[in-house]
């Protein structure tokens, strides 16, 4: 129960005069929403700067030379280390530095891997990445960034897999069991403090049952599996999502719904006919939403 839910109830039960309630909940949430924004703020400001080294290396990297192509990841791995040890890895500036740490070893593993023509796979260097993101996620003690490793773990064996399957089954259960096993996870350790954590889970394995579906729908026009084991999971998920009271996760797979739609006449003749359905698919989707937001957020409230 939220700050707020706790003080609702006192009011209820009478155990609050309002004007109480009032100066409580201004005092309170002023300083809510500024820590909230200045958060997220470092986060976006983290993501664009990480975002413009990765950018830079690829736009210069002819003009480099090796030895800056070597020096200039090291460097600033050096300095994030530095950083995170300064303001310390509990506050989220040195949580922002570890962040920065673990994305430039993987960046420095490019760089050694162009540089010196290892003749590695693609997928080996997510491997060693994911394996040297460990320690730093100890250190952290950070949900966000275990939940980085995971995904650099997967994306290693996503890639390893894919050079020798000759189905797509394998992937389908593998990346599959992953989710369930890190949602589990994340609903009995994380849940109470982290329901945006727990609804972030759902967003990559949907997108991927969504690129699977695709994939069949278009290259393979006869085949409907994965098309109609994504409308499952897309259906369960909104079950699961009524019975939490959490619209967000209600409107991600209303959409999601939408979209697994627009795939079942994209390969039908007509491109208006396809346009116009797919429009009805989206504007369904939204009328659910749009249907749900209050009776959720009202359920909510009173649970």
């Amino acid at each position: 129960m939220n700050t707020k839910s706790l003080l609702d109830g006192l009011l209820q039960n009478k155990l609050l005069t309002l004007p109480a309630y009032k100066r409580l909940l201004g005092a309170l949430y002023p300083l809510q929403e500024n820590a909230w924004f200045s958060t997220r703020l470092l986060l976006l400001g983290v993501g664009f700067v990480l975002a413009g080294v990765i950018c830079f290396f690829a736009a210069n990297w002819q003009h480099l030379g090796q030895l800056l192509k070597l020096a200039l990841p090291l460097a600033g791995l050096l300095a994030c280390g530095v950083g995170a040890w300064y303001k310390g890895v509990q506050s989220p500036v040195g949580q922002a530095f570890g962040f920065g740490a673990g994305v430039f070893v993987g960046v420095f593993l490019a760089v050694f891997g162009q540089v010196y023509q290892t003749g590695a796979f693609v997928y080996q260097l997510f491997g060693v990445w994911s394996l040297l993101l460990v320690p730093l996620a100890v250190l952290l003690r950070n949900k966000w960034f275990w939940l980085m490793v995971v995904y650099v773990a997967g994306i290693y064996w996503f890639s390893k897999t894919c050079s020798s399957l000759k189905t797509n089954w394998p992937l389908w259960c593998g990346v599959n069991g992953l989710f369930i096993a890190a949602w589990a996870l994340a609903e009995v350790f994380v849940r109470q403090n982290g329901r945006v954590f727990c609804r972030f889970l759902w967003v990559p394995f949907s997108v991927f049952n969504l690129y699977l579906a695709l994939m069949e729908r278009v290259y393979v026009v006869k085949e409907w599996t994965f098309l109609i084991l994504a409308l499952v999971f897309a259906a369960a998920a909104l079950v699961y999502a009524w019975y939490k009271k959490d619209i967000v996760l209600w409107a991600w797979n209303s959409f999601m719904l939408a979209g697994l739609g627009s795939l079942w006449v994209i390969t039908l003749d007509g491109v208006p006919f396809c346009l116009w359905v797919s429009t009805a698919f989206f504007a369904l989707a939204s009328g659910a939403v749009a249907w749900a937001w209050p009776r959720l957020l009202e359920d909510r409230n009173n649970g």
